[in-house]
């Protein structure tokens, strides 16, 4: 999961400052754990607040992690072939009202960027998430008739975090080597991961190492 770096960064730098920050106080109290156990998981990356500070009036406090409560996350989203926005943000009200902790959205047909807008705003007060895999493949495919470039990669992600999106999937365990391996191996479906595969058939064509991999830039 990738949450926006100004606020895992910040949270993490004052947690490892031996402070408490209030969003660590609101969870460990909603969670009815010690709060300063909660700041060391959260300095040493076992626990992260999936929130944007974009939104951070609009969205409520949840953490993840080490020590905390099962999650419930509902994914919705549009298809090439299947393409109701107003059927998707139906789904997401029915996530609200009944106790969905997270949603995501794993849109891949029409302006995939107004559907992000739209969803985001039904799914309030919940956590956000996406896959931006998807995205940099379709505007590539779209755009360009081919694969994504390591930039558009990032692009998308700056993009959708600037748009408010809480948290993301971004597939960084996916390495050449486990390509190489997933497709010499006798598996029926190599991979079940959509995006994964995606990332995967990007890596075998260009001959290239996972772009999400790329220290500094991801987090």
């Amino acid at each position: 999961m990738l949450v926006w770096s100004p606020v895992a960064k910040t949270l993490m730098l004052e947690a490892r400052s031996s402070s408490v920050p209030e969003e660590v106080k609101t969870v460990a109290k909603n969670e009815d754990v010690d709060a300063d156990k909660l700041r060391t998981r959260l300095a040493e990356g076992r626990v992260i607040v999936a929130r944007n500070v974009a939104r951070r009036e609009k969205v409520k406090v949840l953490g993840v992690g080490e020590g905390l409560s099962t999650k419930v996350n509902v994914n919705i989203g549009t298809s090439a072939t299947v393409y109701d926005l107003d059927m998707e943000k139906k789904k997401a009200a029915i996530a609200v009202e009944y106790g969905s902790d997270t949603i995501m959205d794993l849109s891949t047909g029409g302006d995939l960027d107004k559907v992000r807008a739209a969803l985001m705003k039904a799914s309030e007060p919940l956590p956000f998430g996406t896959v931006p895999t998807y995205q940099a493949w379709i505007e590539a495919a779209k755009k360009h008739k081919g694969l994504p470039t390591e930039d558009l990669f990032f692009n998308v992600i700056e993009r959708q975090l600037k748009d408010g999106v809480d948290f993301m999937t971004i597939h960084a365990g996916m390495t050449r080597q486990l390509a190489d391996r997933m497709i010499k191996g006798n598996r029926t479906a190599p991979t079940v991961s959509r995006g994964g595969a995606m990332l995967a058939a990007w890596m075998l064509e260009t001959d290239a190492e996972n772009p999400y991999t790329r220290t500094g830039t991801t987090c």
